[in-house]
């Protein structure tokens, strides 16, 4: 009960939504600068 409430505060935040879209963007950016790297 206290573990579900728990998760429902934190995705229910704008900063978990935040950190989560940052942490994705971050990770496709640096496979993209890794893909150009190797390409040269």
């Amino acid at each position: 009960m206290g573990i579900t409430q728990k998760m429902v505060k934190l995705v229910q935040s704008d900063h978990f939504w935040m950190s989560l879209i940052n942490s994705i963007w971050v990770n496709f950016f640096m496979r993209y600068v890794v893909d150009l790297i190797i390409k040269f």
